[in-house]
């Protein structure tokens, strides 16, 4: 549950960035704190080892994928697509809680 709201408040994070057009922040909040790489697919595939739930890594990757999308757009400069892939996001963490409930 703590990385749950770790994850949230990078939400906020990325949401006050864009909010104040400081697209690099955003885009730099978005690829450190919640975007895929190693770490992350080694925490979600232990979490689904743990767990027995086999669509955990899917669902997670999305999420941090999606993330990872985000901060593309948002160094790009485009507020409009960046907060298209956070909508985006927030389903994909949706979708995840729906099904595994933590």
């Amino acid at each position: 549950k703590k990385m749950m709201r770790q994850h949230l408040d990078t939400l906020g994070e990325i949401s006050a960035a864009l909010a104040a057009n400081n697209f690099n922040k955003a885009a730099e909040v978005a690829t450190t704190k919640l975007g895929w790489n190693e770490e992350e697919e080694k925490r979600c595939s232990t979490v689904e080892k743990m767990t027995g739930e086999p669509d955990f890594t899917r669902l997670g990757k999305a999420v941090h994928q999606k993330a990872d999308e985000l901060a593309n757009a948002a160094k790009a400069g485009n507020r409009d697509k960046a907060m298209a892939h956070m909508a985006e996001l927030i389903n994909n963490c949706n979708a995840c809680h729906n099904k595994f409930r933590h």
